[in-house]
């Protein structure tokens, strides 16, 4: 799945809609969006979920790349 391009949204439409990914994201599931800039008041958010593996790498087109994770259960 192709990473959603946030880059040109207004806050808070990025972080409500990363956390509202993290909220569906199924077991073995994943998501990763493109932003402007690295998002470090997104980054308390992402730690309160349990089960869920965030990264974060730059991106070649500019910005960030955002890729969250929850690992399949056992």
């Amino acid at each position: 799945m192709p990473a959603q391009d946030l880059r040109n949204m207004a806050p808070p439409g990025p972080i409500e809609i990363i956390l509202n990914a993290a909220d569906e994201l199924q077991a073995g599931g994943e998501a990763s969006f493109i932003l402007p800039h690295f998002p470090g008041p997104l980054i308390p958010m992402l730690d309160e979920y349990a089960a869920l593996e965030y990264r974060f790498e730059t991106s070649s087109e500019g910005g960030v790349l955002l890729h969250l994770r929850r690992p399949a259960e056992d």
